[in-house]
């Protein structure tokens, strides 16, 4: 039946007929004759139901997601695909550029399509695909040699150190200490403050807020991450400061920059 041309009246009575079991008791639960026409019930029926859909992010949520250096190709790229089916109407091209910039830097792949800029989705995802069959089948496996070189260093490792056990144990024990003293001194070290000594509340997450509003507002750029590289955490990532060492939502010099937002009026 066409709905589209039938009376309103029509409308009305066959409506129920398309719900499931949950809404069409609450539309009989509704007191009698207080729908009137089709525009009515529609509107009723819209107040009832529409606070229950789903928020889909903004497409500005794509870069924000980008390979970690425990994952694989294919956990990214699944990854990404589970994170665009959660925004809204993200065309090829942001989709393209988002998943492009979140490939690790150290990889075939990245280097690949820098060199010979990829401009079509399905390419990208063909060339994505021939990656991961070649590491499945040779990423985890390391050379022959590599593998005789690691146990010949290990082998003279253990000849050079037999004559100075002793003094490598004490200087492991002193290491000990060491390390121990310097953890008691990081306890007793105060927990890191933000700028301000209060905050206000936020109806979202810092990363989201700087994800949907950045191109809007001048969030400033911050200090650079002052821990070297090799000591920072490798699997979490600030796309405020775009470095590895902590997460988006933890970080405070986005969570000073957006105070000083509010107290301005802007946010």
């Amino acid at each position: 039946m066409d709905l589209q041309t039938t009376s309103s009246l029509v409308r009305c009575r066959v409506f129920p007929a398309t719900l499931g079991d949950i809404p069409r008791a609450w539309l009989r639960s509704l007191p009698s004759r207080s729908i009137g026409s089709w525009e009515e019930c529609q509107r009723r029926f819209l107040g009832q139901y529409r606070a229950l859909r789903r928020q889909l992010a903004p497409p500005c949520h794509l870069p924000t997601v980008f390979q970690r250096s425990s994952k694989s190709l294919k956990d990214y790229i699944a990854r990404f695909r589970r994170e665009v089916s959660n925004v809204e109407s993200p065309s090829d091209e942001s989709i393209l550029t988002a998943i492009s910039a979140g490939l690790r830097k150290d990889r075939k792949l990245y280097e690949s399509i820098y060199k010979s800029p990829v401009t079509d989705l399905g390419e990208f995802y063909e060339q994505a695909a021939k990656e991961i069959q070649w590491e499945e089948a040779f990423g985890s496996k390391k050379p022959a040699g590599d593998r005789e070189e690691v146990r010949s260093s290990s082998r003279d490792r253990k000849r050079n150190d037999g004559g100075n056990g002793r003094d490598n144990r004490d200087e492991r024990s002193n290491n000990q200490v060491a390390k121990r003293a310097r953890w008691e001194e990081r306890e007793e070290r105060p927990p890191r403050q933000g700028c301000f000594n209060n905050y206000a509340a936020l109806s979202d997450s810092q990363e989201r807020i700087f994800a949907m509003e950045k191109r809007r507002e001048d969030f400033g750029r911050p200090n650079p991450i002052k821990t070297p590289n090799k000591f920072r955490n490798q699997e979490k990532f600030c796309t405020y400061h775009n470095e590895v060492g902590h997460d988006t939502s933890k970080c405070y010099a986005l969570k000073d920059a957006i105070e000083e937002l509010i107290r301005r009026g802007r946010l």
